[in-house]
């Protein structure tokens, strides 16, 4: 790919029925400040006229690259088919319903470039099914944390069971992708997640640009926040998750001793991040080191050593009947969005208060009683 000063951008749209949003997010893309740029979108077999009204903009756009398949490949397949077709240097994902700033690219491009980076976020703006902004909602607070900075920090947030990058904000080089590092297709649930933490395991080479450019849409019925999960969605996401975190087992002990603050070598590894999971009471990660312990032990391995030892003691510890962390996850998400409906509630509410005072304190008998207040103040005083 070429290095100029201004390297081809692809950004790649994934869409199913998304009918009443998708044309301003196609619009949103075509409309950025940076001019170079190709715009690859699959649409996942819509039954609405998703399709259709993304037959319309490619045919009007010679940027637009439009793929329909024939039937639902689920998000995984249908990403990874997009980015096959991306020619850009650097990518960036963007959901069917949500949209960039004008400038999201052209800045997000430059703060790369500037810091050498192969991997960024950024913050987000929330608005709603009619676009409009949401100042204040806890998805704003979630998302946007000062203090994620680095490659680091989002580790740590990682490690800790806290994806607080938001998908639609990615920017990443496309040299990390091409040796297949790509979203794993058995993944329907937790894919973003599994993502970037397999891309940091490639690259150190990460930041967070702390500037909303990127819009992402959050329906009054929480249902792009996973609201009211079906039991098989929170079995599917219980079984992702120990795959997830089964990825902290593969980074190096150097990284993984900056990540839970201690001194780690390779022999212990394991061991010590099964005690960081176990202080921090997070099951998932406690049990995908157990599995990686048992795939490494082997079915012939030798009984007298300390990794079996800590293996076969830490098995017999862990009640694998443990509850779901799906429901209290699902009870937040809840809370969330009560929580972001009362204060838009409270904000309409002050807003109309406001209005009808405005109404009064312009009347003419508003203005007459204030008269009849300071002239009865200047006649008390008098007297």
């Amino acid at each position: 790919m070429s290095m100029n000063n201004s390297p081809l951008v692809s950004v790649f749209i994934l869409c199913f029925n998304h009918e009443k949003y998708i044309g301003k997010t196609i619009e949103s893309v075509l409309g950025q400040t940076y001019g170079n740029i190709e715009l690859v979108v699959v649409d996942n077999c819509s039954s609405d006229s998703s399709a259709e009204i993304i037959s319309e903009y490619a045919a009007k756009d010679g940027r637009i690259k439009f793929f329909p398949m024939e039937y639902n490949t689920l998000v995984s397949y249908g990403s990874n088919f997009a980015i096959s077709e991306c020619r850009g240097e650097y990518i960036c994902p963007l959901s069917g319903d949500d949209y960039f700033e004008p400038e999201k690219v052209a800045a997000q491009l430059d703060f790369m470039r500037e810091k050498g980076l192969d991997l960024s976020f950024t913050w987000i703006n929330v608005v709603d099914e009619s676009d409009e902004l949401i100042e204040e909602h806890p998805v704003t607070a979630w998302f946007n944390k000062p203090e994620l900075l680095d490659g680091a920090d989002i580790l740590r947030s990682y490690i800790t069971q806290e994806n607080r990058t938001n998908a639609v904000t990615v920017m990443f080089r496309r040299t990390l992708v091409e040796d297949g590092t790509m979203f794993d297709n058995r993944l329907l649930q937790t894919q973003d997640y599994d993502m970037w933490i397999r891309l940091l395991l490639r690259t150190d080479r990460a930041a967070v640009m702390q500037r909303k450019l990127s819009c992402y849409r959050v329906m009054s019925n929480g249902a792009n926040l996973s609201m009211g999960l079906t039991d098989a969605k929170k079995n599917r996401i219980d079984f992702e998750m120990l795959h997830v975190f089964r990825n902290f087992c593969f980074f190096p002990a150097s990284l993984i001793g900056v990540l839970i603050g201690a001194d780690v070598s390779e022999k212990d590894k394991l061991e010590r991040l099964y005690c960081f999971f176990e202080l921090k009471e997070i099951d998932y990660g406690r049990f995908a080191v157990l599995l990686e312990q048992f795939d490494r032990l082997g079915h012939d391995c030798a009984v007298n050593t300390e990794q079996f030892a800590f293996f076969f003691k830490k098995y017999a510890e862990f009640n694998f009947a443990y509850q779901s962390k799906c429901s209290d996850v699902d009870a937040v998400r809840k809370e969330l969005v009560i929580r972001g409906e009362e204060l838009r509630q409270a904000k309409a509410e002050l807003d109309a208060t406001s209005a009808s005072l405005n109404a009064i304190y312009s009347t003419k008998f508003w203005k007459l009683y204030r008269k009849l207040g300071r002239l009865k103040k200047l006649m008390t005083g008098a007297l």
